[in-house]
């Protein structure tokens, strides 16, 4: 996870020239202020279930099934916001995505 903070020339106090992710309008740069692998998201722990049954009828094989996802409805945050604002409202570590809700699925397959 980053914490992506634009430095411009006004607050470097000199101009900014050479940096790689430099952009050329504005002549500013993005720094990382965290240091790389040392922040992580909670570990997302997800359950997913399949329940079926086959039954034959001469010879044809119908099977049906019913698929559960997150059977337990976490909802565990999976992106967050990574820019870092010194002014003004900071949304770093705002929530920008979280781990889809519990759904059932149904389904039926014939082979013959």
């Amino acid at each position: 996870m980053n914490a992506n903070y634009t430095v411009t020339a006004a607050i470097a106090g000199r101009p900014i020239i050479g940096a790689v992710s430099q952009t050329a309008a504005s002549g500013s740069t993005v720094v990382n202020l965290v240091e790389p692998g040392s922040l992580y998201l909670d570990t997302q722990n997800r359950l997913d279930m399949r329940l079926g049954k086959t039954f034959r009828v001469e010879r044809y094989r119908i099977q049906g099934f019913m698929d559960v996802f997150n059977v337990m409805n976490k909802g565990t945050v999976v992106r967050v916001n990574e820019t870092y604002a010194n002014a003004g409202v900071n949304s770093w570590l705002t929530p920008t995505g979280i781990m889809d809700g519990r759904y059932v699925r149904f389904g039926l397959q014939m082979s013959f």
